[in-house]
Protein backbone atom coordinates (compact mmCIF):
# COMPACT_ATOMS: atom_id res chain seq x y z
CA UNK A 1 0.00 0.00 0.00
CA UNK A 2 1.54 3.53 -0.63
CA UNK A 3 1.97 6.08 1.39
CA UNK A 4 -1.07 8.22 2.60
CA UNK A 5 -3.50 5.58 1.40
CA UNK A 6 -5.97 4.61 4.00
CA UNK A 7 -6.20 1.76 6.25
CA UNK A 8 -9.65 -0.33 6.12
CA UNK A 9 -9.70 0.24 9.88
CA UNK A 10 -9.73 3.87 8.84
CA UNK A 11 -12.84 3.56 7.04
CA UNK A 12 -14.61 0.51 7.57
CA UNK A 13 -17.88 0.17 10.20
CA UNK A 14 -16.94 -0.79 13.28
CA UNK A 15 -20.42 -1.62 14.73
CA UNK A 16 -22.39 -3.54 12.19
CA UNK A 17 -25.70 -4.46 12.28
CA UNK A 18 -26.35 -8.88 11.88
CA UNK A 19 -28.91 -10.60 10.84
CA UNK A 20 -29.48 -14.67 10.98
CA UNK A 21 -29.87 -16.93 8.02
CA UNK A 22 -32.52 -18.61 9.22
CA UNK A 23 -34.55 -14.61 9.69
CA UNK A 24 -37.59 -13.85 7.39
CA UNK A 25 -36.29 -11.52 4.23
CA UNK A 26 -39.13 -9.13 6.00
CA UNK A 27 -38.03 -8.86 8.88
CA UNK A 28 -34.13 -7.87 7.80
CA UNK A 29 -35.51 -5.35 5.06
CA UNK A 30 -37.79 -3.62 8.29
CA UNK A 31 -34.69 -3.33 10.51
CA UNK A 32 -32.28 -1.95 7.30
CA UNK A 33 -35.40 0.63 7.18
CA UNK A 34 -35.63 1.45 10.55
CA UNK A 35 -31.86 2.18 11.00
CA UNK A 36 -31.15 3.59 7.61
CA UNK A 37 -28.84 0.70 5.97
CA UNK A 38 -28.67 -1.14 2.72
CA UNK A 39 -26.64 -4.47 3.93
CA UNK A 40 -26.66 -6.61 6.89
CA UNK A 41 -24.08 -9.07 7.85
CA UNK A 42 -25.62 -12.52 8.36
CA UNK A 43 -24.09 -14.53 11.20
CA UNK A 44 -24.55 -18.08 12.44
CA UNK A 45 -26.18 -17.98 16.20
CA UNK A 46 -21.90 -18.59 17.12
CA UNK A 47 -20.99 -15.21 15.34
CA UNK A 48 -19.14 -16.70 12.39
CA UNK A 49 -20.41 -14.54 9.20
CA UNK A 50 -21.60 -16.42 6.44
CA UNK A 51 -22.70 -13.80 3.56
CA UNK A 52 -24.40 -10.04 3.58
CA UNK A 53 -27.83 -9.90 2.65
CA UNK A 54 -29.29 -6.08 0.65
CA UNK A 55 -31.71 -4.33 0.34
CA UNK A 56 -31.63 -4.64 -3.24
CA UNK A 57 -31.40 -8.36 -3.14
CA UNK A 58 -34.51 -8.30 -0.83
CA UNK A 59 -36.42 -6.42 -3.32
CA UNK A 60 -35.56 -8.50 -6.25
CA UNK A 61 -37.07 -11.59 -4.12
CA UNK A 62 -39.92 -9.68 -3.04
CA UNK A 63 -40.95 -7.96 -6.17
CA UNK A 64 -43.66 -9.48 -7.42
CA UNK A 65 -45.45 -9.38 -4.12
CA UNK A 66 -45.03 -5.38 -3.46
CA UNK A 67 -48.36 -3.23 -3.89
CA UNK A 68 -50.42 -5.98 -3.53
CA UNK A 69 -52.87 -6.19 -0.54
CA UNK A 70 -51.35 -4.71 2.21
CA UNK A 71 -51.86 -5.88 5.96
CA UNK A 72 -51.81 -3.12 9.03
CA UNK A 73 -48.71 -2.07 8.98
CA UNK A 74 -48.43 -1.75 5.08
CA UNK A 75 -46.23 -5.07 4.52
CA UNK A 76 -47.43 -7.41 1.73
CA UNK A 77 -50.12 -9.98 2.89
CA UNK A 78 -49.62 -12.65 0.52
CA UNK A 79 -45.43 -12.64 -0.45
CA UNK A 80 -44.42 -15.90 0.75
CA UNK A 81 -41.87 -16.47 3.67
CA UNK A 82 -38.22 -15.97 2.60
CA UNK A 83 -35.90 -16.30 4.79
CA UNK A 84 -32.42 -14.32 4.57
CA UNK A 85 -30.35 -17.65 3.50
CA UNK A 86 -32.51 -17.32 -0.18
CA UNK A 87 -31.21 -13.98 -1.34
CA UNK A 88 -27.55 -13.29 0.72
CA UNK A 89 -24.48 -13.28 -0.64
CA UNK A 90 -21.82 -15.98 -0.10
CA UNK A 91 -19.45 -16.55 0.85
CA UNK A 92 -18.79 -13.49 2.49
CA UNK A 93 -15.34 -11.13 0.98
CA UNK A 94 -13.62 -10.61 4.18
CA UNK A 95 -10.21 -8.82 4.70
CA UNK A 96 -8.50 -7.84 7.95
CA UNK A 97 -8.66 -4.09 9.60
CA UNK A 98 -5.32 -3.60 8.90
CA UNK A 99 -5.05 -3.86 4.98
Amino acid sequence: MANGDPMVRDIMVKDVYTVLPEAPALQAAQMMVRNGIRHLVVTERLGEVVGVVSQRGILKELSPWLGRGKARYGTPTDAPTFEVRAMMSEPPITTTANT
